[in-house]
Parts: C-alpha cells; sequence; structure tokens
C-alpha cells in the first residue's frame, strides 16, 4: 500500500511501485501486468517493455481508429464459446499488429496482440447505459439552465449546436441544440465489444481474457473499501493519520477476504459476510446476560466451523469472548 497526493497521477507511480515491489519481494525474471484502459498509456508501454516486462491492459473500444473499429465489428474470426449448457456465453478473437509509440519524440515499432471479446449481456449493459445518457441529453435540450455545465458528464457527446433557416436547412450560425444522432449511431455499433491488448503475442486467448478478467476481484476490493469500509471521503490532513486509516480499513478487509476465500471457501460473497455479521446483534438484558436478536446463514456457519453455538438467544461474557477468540 502506497499512498501519493491526489493531484498527481497515478502513471507517473506505477512503474516505481513496481520496482519497489519487487525489490522488497525480492522477484526476479519477467513480469506481466496487468490493468485496465486508465493505465493503457503509451509512457507504460514502453517502461514495460524497456525493462523486459509485459502487459495485458483493457483498450476503450469507442476511441478506437476507424479501421480497428471495422476489424472489431466484423463476423470474421469469432470462435463462440458456451456454458455447461450449451449457451453462447460470448464470443471471441484475436489478431496481432504493429504500432507505433512515441516517446519524448521518438518513434519506436511495437507488436501487439488484440483480443476481441462480444456478448449479449454486455450489448445490453452499454445500450442500457447510452439510454440514460441520451435522456440526460434531452433533458439538457429542454432545459439548459437545469445543468451547470461540468455535471452534463459524458451526455454531452450526444448534443450539438446546429442553426436551421426557414427553409430547414442548417446554416453556420450554431443556436439551436439537437441531438447529436451521427455519435449516438457510432457507439450503438460497438455495444458488447470488449477490447484487450498484450505484449504477449505467443499466449493464448483465452488464458489472455482469463487473466485479464481475474482482475475483477481487484475491482471488487477497491469496491469494498469504498462502500463498506469508508476508506472515501478521508476527513484528514497529516499523513501520518491518513496512512493509519488507510491501515485499518486494508487491515479489515485481510480479514475480510479469509473470511471469504479460506473459511467460508468461498461460499458466501463479501456482502453477505458483512451484512451477516451486522445482523448478529445483541443487547444487555440484564448484568453479565446479552439477548441476541437474530442469527442468520452466514452465522449459523461460522457458528458450525468453530463449534459454537450461536443459535442461543442469550449469552454472557464468556460465551461472548469465546466468540471473538475464534
Amino acid at each position: 500500500m502506497n499512498i501519493y497526493p491526489g493531484n498527481e497521477k497515478e502513471n507517473g507511480h506505477f512503474t516505481k511501485t513496481i520496482k519497489e515491489l519487487k525489490s522488497k519481494n525480492k522477484i526476479k525474471g519477467k513480469t506481466v501486468f496487468v490493468a485496465d484502459k486508465g493505465l493503457n498509456t503509451q509512457e507504460n508501454v514502453y517502461e514495460a517493455l524497456r525493462n523486459g516486462h509485459g502487459y495485458i491492459y483493457s483498450q476503450t473500444v469507442k476511441g478506437a481508429k476507424e479501421e480497428l473499429k471495422i476489424l472489431i465489428e466484423s463476423d470474421l474470426g469469432f470462435e463462440p464459446i458456451y456454458n455447461d449448457y450449451g449457451e453462447e456465453k460470448y464470443k471471441i478473437k484475436e489478431y496481432t499488429d504493429d504500432v507505433i509509440i512515441e516517446i519524448d519524440k521518438k518513434k519506436y515499432n511495437v507488436t501487439q496482440k488484440y483480443v476481441i471479446t462480444w456478448s449479449k449481456k454486455y450489448a445490453e449493459k452499454t445500450a442500457y447505459e447510452r439510454k440514460k445518457l441520451i435522456t440526460k441529453a434531452k433533458s439538457f435540450i429542454k432545459n439548459p439552465a437545469k445543468y451547470k455545465k461540468d455535471q452534463l458528464g459524458a451526455a454531452a457527446k450526444y448534443l450539438k449546436r446546429v442553426a436551421i433557416d426557414k427553409t430547414g436547412k442548417e446554416v453556420k450560425d450554431p443556436t439551436k441544440l439537437v441531438l447529436n444522432t451521427a455519435n449516438i449511431d457510432k457507439d450503438s455499433r460497438m455495444d458488447g465489444f470488449y477490447l484487450i491488448v498484450t505484449s504477449e503475442i505467443h499466449m493464448d486467448k483465452l488464458d489472455i481474457f482469463k487473466k485479464y478478467h481475474d482482475f475483477n476481484d481487484i475491482e471488487e476490493t477497491f469496491k469494498v473499501t469504498k462502500t463498506f469500509l469508508k476508506v472515501r471521503p478521508v476527513y484528514l490532513q497529516r499523513e501520518e493519520r491518513i496512512k493509519a486509516h488507510l491501515l485499518v480499513a486494508y487491515t479489515a478487509l485481510i480479514i475480510l477476504r479469509l473470511l471469504e476465500n479460506k473459511i467460508l471457501k468461498e461460499k458466501y460473497s463479501y456482502s453477505q459476510i458483512i451484512n451477516g455479521l451486522r445482523e448478529y446483534q445483541c443487547t444487555q438484558i440484564k448484568p453479565n446476560l446479552y439477548f441476541f436478536f437474530s442469527y442468520n446463514e452466514v452465522i449459523e456457519k461460522l457458528g458450525e466451523i468453530s463449534k459454537s453455538n450461536v443459535k442461543l438467544e442469550t449469552k454472557n461474557i464468556s460465551e461472548i469472548r469465546k466468540l471473538f477468540k475464534y
């Protein structure tokens, strides 16, 4: 765990952090970095390859070059992947190409593998998200005073200003705000597609896909720390107090992951575990006697593993301490 000033980009600290981790843990040899498109920069690609490492990054589909979009959309080369019931989960294809990156005004040729997937579920998700943006754009057209400029966000790309004369033709002076249907149509073409780029050109496309999606566990961890462990916002100024705040949160995260993966053998999700523990509450009804309101499946399983009677409605301090001891 490292912390950096909030006004600095994470890209600049990426390579430095990797070097520190490898040195601290005595890791030698090639390392393949797996990250989302936020770290997919020319600088990070260059630094990885320059130091004998590799990368598996996601890349934006909607912002891809037109020739790449044509290749993505083409049905050629797709291999369907089925679930245990014979239903298509997604389809996948790959191709290898050279790209040019520019660092300090010098150009370098890099050979990359592109892994492209499409799934119906993801297509429905992206279409739904765009529908919300279009609704927001329409609301802005109807009532521009309702939004500040920075509140429009991603919906701004679905708007354009035009001027229309009496004959209905567009003229040069842009005074009227309308939907940018061209951008809407262009984005809809990419519904359901996902793009991964990698330096590992000899690696199987399914292995690349799996390695990238293992990254979801890390994304889930961020969600846990933000939602349940209240890492953000940080109402602190001094560095040592910020570190202490994060240390408490990450210690809680480690305990939660141990419960989830080692003790409960991934039978319950992190949210089920947290909510299950929070529901197991009691109140003091007389000296050295506490009444427990309820118990649930998670608590019952933990009681079974620890050989504790969690179903008792009343417990004394000694019995409660045994639970904490476990």
